[in-house]
């Protein structure tokens, strides 16, 4: 049985008893509810709780009809709102339909079931919304990456290309290894972002296969940092590695090793020339590891932390030496942690780095959560 907590913003206390024991006698769900007399106690009352759905009466003695509604939109346009009005008005409902409320409830008609079916159904609208708003996120952050930061470098590639094509009698050793080396880093540019596409794409779409097993982290960094080690060197970074040889982590191992890169790459490409990037791994507790990814690069404004792992955000800016971002490898390094049952957390102080740590389980000795975490 669902359980729902509900605010009910209601001048009228014989209403607001009337409704709650609607609530109290209903077999569907329990309830429970905060009443709240007046407008502004509802706005203090919002500011230290969180609720699945708002019953919010029009006449209300202190703010104007639908202005009220507005501001509890304004609050948060995640809260799911039902009217509760005296007057039947078509008009009326449906200007709060359009303005966001989830129902309208005349109250000369409310009864349990109609009651009950209303606080279902807007719940269940609510969270329609809040999908459909997420999957148009998508969508325009799939076309902008096209559009631009897959552009920038095959175009790249393209220019280099047709320099070479028209002055190649002219290129002796040195300039022809100057090219070939800017070939090489927008064609790496271009891999690891439609990598990370694909990636994405699938986990979209829910065809990600996810098969986690016991995984030596110490092997896994190691694969992760022979990638980079051209990288490394040309911007004259230092990679230091700490981590138990025997450390195990309970994870999908692609999944994982994307994690890793993706973090590794971040660290590279904002860590200034002659700098140190160091990755880590340890017992976090008896069930997880900690692995860190820390840098001393450029850091992370406070404004962009809030919205690093939005979507909807756009939070990419080139690195050091004028690397490509799509700021997409973030949102798959959260996606991809949480689905194997971790958390991610970032300290960044702007001038002097960053730290991602990444916890996931541990998984010596727990053979039986293998077969458990491949079942949910």
């Amino acid at each position: 049985m669902d359980h729902i907590k509900l605010l009910h913003i209601e001048d009228n206390e014989v209403d607001a008893v009337l409704l709650k024991e609607m609530l109290r006698t209903d077999g569907s769900a329990t309830y429970t509810t905060v009443w709240c007399p007046t407008f502004e106690k509802a706005l203090e009352t919002l500011k230290n709780q969180q609720f699945d759905v708002i019953i919010l009466d029009l006449t209300l003695p202190d703010i104007a009809q639908l202005e009220g509604l507005k501001q509890l939109l304004e609050h948060s346009n995640k809260n799911c709102i039902v009217i509760l009005s005296s007057t039947d008005d078509c008009s009326l409902s449906r200007q709060a339909v359009q303005l966001g409320a989830e129902d309208f409830i005349v109250k000369k008609d409310l009864n349990q079931q109609l009651l009950s079916r209303s606080i279902a159904f807007a719940i269940s609208r609510r969270q329609t919304k809040i999908a459909l708003s997420q999957a148009v996120k998508t969508k325009d952050r799939f076309f902008s990456i096209l559009a631009h930061d897959l552009r920038g470098p095959i175009n790249s590639l393209v220019g280099v290309l047709e320099i070479l094509e028209t002055d190649f009698d002219q290129f002796n050793g040195k300039a022809m290894r100057s090219m070939l080396t800017k070939l090489h880093g927008n064609a790496s540019n271009v891999s690891k972002l439609l990598n990370n596409l694909l990636d994405w794409s699938r986990l979209q779409a829910g065809n990600m296969p996810f098969k986690p097993e016991p995984i030596l982290v110490a092997d896994l960094f190691y694969r992760v940092i022979n990638l980079f080690e051209e990288t490394a060197l040309q911007k004259k970074i230092d990679l230091e590695v700490t981590c138990p040889k025997n450390l195990k982590a309970l994870a999908d191992k692609n999944m994982l090793e994307s994690v890793i890169r993706n973090l590794v790459s971040n660290a590279l490409k904002f860590s200034h020339i002659n700098g140190t990037v160091y990755i880590a791994c340890q017992s976090a507790d008896e069930a997880s590891i900690a692995l860190t990814v820390r840098d001393e690069g450029i850091g992370i404004p406070d404004k962009m932390m809030k919205q690093l792992f939005d979507l909807g955000s756009k939070n990419n800016r080139p690195g050091t030496a004028g690397e490509l971002s799509a700021g997409l490898g973030l949102i798959l390094v959260k996606d991809f942690v949480e689905r194997n049952k971790g958390t991610v957390n970032v300290y960044s102080k702007v001038d002097h780095g960053t730290t991602f740590t990444i916890t996931l389980p541990v998984a010596a000795g727990q053979m039986k959560r293998v077969r458990q975490l491949a079942t949910q």
